[in-house]
């Protein structure tokens, strides 16, 4: 059975596939917590080379990887840096914006994370589960363990994100880096269309990447950068065809 290793984005866990897993249940996904996220500690030195290295522990044999938002980065150098160990790549909503196409720079990018994380209290995290499934329209326990996953919960059922300000920061910096580096592994990118004003921004940084990725197949979803709570099942469906083909 071909290996396949799913990772999630920054301040989420690896809960956030529960629903893509139970429908492809048959492939096996291994979905993985990123250190300093849920119950995976931190690195003692976060660099972008010891978050590769991290990863290698996981890693003996050619695997397909399903990432999401900003981890695909580190995907792409996971890829450079070790081609015999990567069959696929799968990227949904990440591996192409950078924050520069925003015009950020890097202080503002680390001080608006440290911001988010240092904000990102609740007084209840129940009442965040019934918000963000009402938004979504859906009502399952997969997207409430999701939700509740992310948070470390206090007695009186408040609480706030598990990742650490500092780790988050270190997140943002390593996504903030160029990549210029060309790969010759299978690369499949599922996009979103939302916000549409974002779409020329969208259109241009995925142009970039395939500048240096000729080989990139790119699917489009209707939905948000939370494509993967929104659509778990078309999701599923696409990557059950990239895993078949």
């Amino acid at each position: 059975m071909e290996s396949i290793i799913a990772l999630h984005g920054l301040g989420g866990t690896k809960e956030v596939y529960l629903e893509v897993q139970n429908e492809l249940a048959s492939f096996n996904i291994t979905a993985i917590d990123l250190p300093g996220h849920g119950k995976q500690p931190t690195l003692e030195y976060f660099t972008k080379e010891s978050l590769i290295e991290w990863l290698t522990k996981y890693v003996k044999e050619p695997t397909i990887f399903i990432g999401y938002s900003i981890i695909c980065r580190i995907l792409i150098d996971f890829a450079y840096t070790y081609p015999h160990l990567v069959e696929k790549l799968i990227f949904i909503d990440g591996g192409y914006f950078s924050p520069k196409d925003f015009g950020q720079s890097i202080e503002e990018v680390i001080e608006q994370t440290k911001m988010f994380v240092d904000q990102s209290r609740v007084s209840s995290v129940e009442q965040v589960v019934l918000d963000e499934q009402k938004e979504l329209g859906r009502f399952t326990e997969e997207i409430a363990e999701s939700i509740r996953a992310r948070y470390k919960i206090e007695k009186d059922g408040s609480g706030s994100l598990r990742i650490q300000p500092e780790v988050a920061a270190a997140y943002s910096e390593i996504f903030y880096e160029d990549d210029e580096k060309i790969l010759c592994v299978p690369i499949f990118l599922i996009t979103v269309t939302q916000p549409k004003e974002l779409t020329n921004i969208r259109i241009a940084a995925i142009e970039k990447l395939k500048q240096k990725t000729p080989q990139l197949q790119q699917i489009e979803v209707e939905g948000s950068h939370e494509i993967i709570a929104e659509k778990p099942k078309e999701i599923a469906r696409i990557i059950q065809t990239i895993l078949c083909s």
